[in-house]
């Protein structure tokens, strides 16, 4: 049985910009109990989670893994929950919502911005440089430094501008529903073919000698291979999860159009 022994590591910057993030929220849009809300509320904490929570055990086992999972985490789930807290009550005359009418008139700029955060914080080199500078095991740190936040801002931003366009329909920026299936699709696609080159990159390519402290090259070529699988699997499963159903909503709405016009046909003719 694996003890996580659990330990919490809270940087000043970090929770200190996620309550600015939450108070902010509550000031503009109000603390009421609604389904946004939630969303927005449960995403600061997914962020909270990656960055604040660390297990000894598994981290020593599997720095990798944790490393990705966090990656995962913060652009596939927190980034569309924090768009889709804000999503409903966005003014589209605001910064904000003239950004992302823009983003929904020019979707490739959007793909192109996510896939390639994802693509560029998983080459070896800058993957291996993330994963130190968010490793606080040392209990008297309490900042991770330039380049932690650098990385950390750029996963979070490059995740709402790839979600931004598929999220945001009340300000008339969204895609159209099988738009949104190819974008979603070829993104699928581009993390699969990411986690294929991962899983099956030689073993030592991602972690360094300081990062392999205390595991053997078996646990270390796992460790990848594990670490490839989250990127493939999980990620492509959002996405299609995400365009299955897009295309149903859309299919339905199809028919009952399509009955309306029956109905209406009917009505003329008797």
């Amino acid at each position: 049985m694996i003890s996580l022994n659990i330990i919490w590591h809270f940087d000043y910057v970090i929770t200190g910009f996620l309550i600015a993030l939450s108070v902010g929220f509550v000031i503009s849009f109000g603390l009421r109990f609604r389904l946004s809300t939630i969303s927005f509320l449960t995403g600061v904490i997914i962020l909270f989670l990656c960055t604040s929570i660390s297990s000894n055990t598994l981290r020593l086992k599997y720095p990798m893994s944790l490393h990705m999972l966090s990656h995962v985490a913060i652009i596939l789930i927190a980034a569309p929950l924090l768009i889709w807290g804000i999503e409903s009550d966005l003014n589209k005359k605001s910064i904000a919502g003239r950004f992302t009418t823009f983003l929904g008139r020019y979707p490739l700029i959007s793909w192109i911005t996510g896939t390639m955060t994802m693509w560029l914080w998983h080459v070896p080199y800058f993957f291996h440089l993330g994963m130190e500078t968010a490793d606080m095991t040392n209990p008297g740190n309490h900042l991770m430094g330039l380049f932690g936040y650098i990385h950390l801002t750029s996963l979070l931003s490059g995740g709402i501008i790839f979600w931004a366009p598929v999220l945001f329909i009340q300000t008339g920026s969204g895609l159209k529903p099988l738009e949104t299936v190819l974008y979603l699709t070829t993104a699928c696609i581009s993390c699969s073919v990411l986690g294929l080159l991962i899983t099956f990159a030689p073993p030592g390519m991602y972690i360094s000698g300081m990062s392999m402290t205390g595991m053997s090259n078996i646990s270390a070529l796992r460790d990848q291979q594990v670490a490839g699988l989250i990127m493939w699997v999980p990620c492509c499963f959002v996405y299609l999860t995400v365009s299955m159903l897009i295309l149903i909503e859309w299919m339905s709405e199809k028919n009952n159009r399509r009955s309306a016009m029956i109905e209406i046909q009917k009505q003329k003719l008797a």
